[in-house]
């Protein structure tokens, strides 16, 4: 097997930014799948990034390393992306691994392994703070099928403690750019030395798209989805963000609050009960204790039980009849 090493990959890098962001690309395992060739020395690998990207490594001469991959960073600047470099530090450790079993000693199996222990400390030593977003969305109202009603999503970011970000335009610009960002004394955010949670990136590169088309369309076109402190989103695009957020996020409702809200995709576990008014022929629908909290008009997403759900077709079509009850009684009944 031709010989990789992590000196060799981070020279390959583009920088050392980049270095690093492949780096916690493959910590976090962001390779969804990788096979070899059986005639040679050349890797196909599938990498999760803001899409999924097709990375090809020949290491078949190791004087002459060759990489290829299909995102818009490779293409604009000289150097391995931080897809491919994590591919290679995968390469690298899956060289590590095949050597040390060939080593028929268990003992020599042993010190092998606690070195190569202390070896990834070293690597992963300079990534210092990992930071964290968390997104409060609000909506003042039920979202309509006009889009007159916009949900304002905001950020806080930190590690021990939260900071909200005042200025959002200029947070995810810096973050682009890889600028250092300080939001307040526990935030100083430095572009190779820290970086942000998987999840918290995954986010992050949704919501810098959302900015880089922003600046496409210009301002003078610009639909003013971005303010000081809150993007707006439509019924649309505040789908595809829940269905990105992978961790709990804060909520607002008509000036009610909710916090660790999580998204569900599929329909809640609700009991439904049927009974005869004993005053008249009218049927009474209830329901469990917990309040469903309509939040779009065609039934796409609704508030229960500390979640936000997005039931399927079947669930919307036979519960959208009574979904427009008034929200203001005590009782969760309908009369029918």
């Amino acid at each position: 097997m031709s010989e990789i090493n992590r000196a060799l990959v981070k020279n390959l890098a583009a920088d050392e930014v980049t270095y690093n962001r492949g780096v916690r690309y493959y910590s976090s395992k962001a390779i969804k799948s990788i096979s070899k060739s059986k005639s040679k020395e050349h890797y196909r690998a599938i990498v999760q990034g803001k899409s999924d990207y097709t990375v090809d490594i020949d290491i078949t001469n190791p004087e002459n390393i060759e990489y290829k991959c299909n995102c818009p960073g490779s293409r604009k600047h000289p150097g391995a992306c931080k897809h491919a470099v994590a591919v290679m530090l995968f390469i690298n450790d899956y060289s590590d691994r095949r050597k040390q079993q060939k080593i028929e000693s268990g003992e020599k199996r042993r010190i092998t392994r606690i070195l190569d222990y202390f070896d990834n400390m070293d690597y992963m030593a300079g990534l210092g703070d990992i930071f964290h977003v968390r997104l409060g969305i609000r909506l003042d109202a039920m979202l309509r099928a006009d889009n007159s009603v916009k949900a304002a999503v905001s950020i806080s970011a930190g590690s021990t403690r939260l900071y909200k970000v005042q200025n959002i335009r200029k947070f995810l610009s810096d973050y682009i750019c890889s600028q250092p960002i300080s939001l307040g004394k526990d935030f100083s955010y430095f572009p190779g030395e820290n970086r942000f949670d998987h999840e918290s990136e995954s986010v992050l590169d949704f919501l810098c798209e959302i900015l880089d088309i922003q600046e496409i369309v210009g301002k003078g076109n610009s639909t003013g989805i971005f303010s000081k402190s809150e993007i707006f989103f439509d019924r649309h695009m505040l789908l595809r963000l829940l269905k990105i957020i992978k961790l709990p996020f804060n909520f607002t409702f008509a000036k009610e609050s909710f916090e660790n809200v999580k998204f569900i995709m599929g329909k809640p576990d609700l009991n439904f009960y049927l009974n005869l008014s004993d005053e008249d022929d009218s049927v009474i629908l209830s329901w469990d204790e917990e309040r469903i909290i309509p939040l779009d008009e065609r039934g796409n997403l609704f508030y229960y039980d500390n979640a936000i759900y997005h039931p399927d077709r079947i669930f919307t079509r036979h519960f959208l009849p009574f979904y427009h009850r008034p929200s203001d009684g005590e009782d969760d009944t309908l009369v029918i």
